[in-house]
């Protein structure tokens, strides 16, 4: 009688943390969550803890609830973690107080949003040529470029290209 010899391998999934044995050395999925992606390497605390809570929600160990905790709105609702090492402990928003509750949390932080650089006003009627509309505003292109082509076409008597009857 002969002895075969078989090799079992260890296997971890990094998407949910199931610990299983199989006698493939690369299975494709996890034996637990079926993720094709159970061998990719979670990047940071945050995208753990949201792949945690995901993987608890399908699994029915947690469950979704239908309001928003902060304004009681029947809405479908997103967790809010507020500490990443805590991934099953949660606040449930809406989409909306999610957003103030970050906005929040960025202004308590000290954070300074940037504001969009005003662009200068000028009146495409009084403007002579088109390159004259250009240096004014500082520009080579886009909308302002064919608006500013279109103003200096009608000053100058007619749009160029076209026929005039």
């Amino acid at each position: 009688m002969t002895t075969t010899e078989t090799t079992a391998y260890k296997h971890e999934c990094q998407k949910c943390g199931h610990e299983w044995v199989s006698l493939d050395s690369a299975p494709l999925r996890c034996a637990s969550c079926k993720s094709p992606y159970w061998k990719r390497p979670v990047v940071n605390a945050k995208q753990k803890a949201r792949r945690i809570l995901t993987h608890a929600i399908r699994s029915g160990q947690l469950v979704r609830p239908d309001t928003c905790s902060s304004c009681g709105k029947a809405v479908k609702v997103q967790g809010h973690h507020a500490d990443y090492e805590q991934p099953l402990v949660v606040t449930w928003l809406c989409v909306t107080c999610h957003h103030e509750e970050h906005k929040r949390l960025r202004r308590e932080a000290g954070f300074v949003p940037k504001t969009k650089p005003q662009m200068p006003t000028l009146d495409l009627n009084e403007a002579n040529d088109f390159s004259s509309v250009m240096r004014a505003l500082g520009q080579r292109g886009g909308k302002a470029k064919s608006e500013a082509k279109t103003a200096a076409a009608r000053k100058n008597g007619g749009i160029r290209g076209k026929k005039r009857d």
